[in-house]
């Protein structure tokens, strides 16, 4: 394991330093470790998303490519088959409960 040297100055030793005499954590040096960690976490998150946004943006094109899709003439038409599809949907849950 390599040793880094990192100066923190401001409201975010001030924050650092509460948390470690807070008893929140043993050292400030555990507060950066969990700090790290969570942020390590968020990019991993967000690398995850960012792939799903891809694979459905490409599952999107090709239904396009292919004629999978619905046009609509009006605000109101769109309304008219989301409450169809929900009404369906719903349908299909109450049976497969019974």
């Amino acid at each position: 394991m390599s040793k880094r040297s990192v100066t923190i100055v401001g409201p975010e030793a001030e924050m650092l330093e509460a948390l470690a005499t807070s008893g929140s954590y043993a050292s400030v040096n555990e507060a950066v470790a969990d700090a790290l960690e969570l942020l390590w976490d968020r990019d991993l998150e967000e690398h995850e998303a960012n792939r799903m946004l891809v694979e459905a943006a490409e599952r999107g094109l090709a239904d396009i490519e292919a004629g999978r899709f619905t046009t609509f003439s009006s605000p109101e038409d769109v309304t008219s088959y989301f409450r169809g599809r929900t009404r369906d949907i719903l349908a299909r849950h109450k049976r497969a409960a019974e």
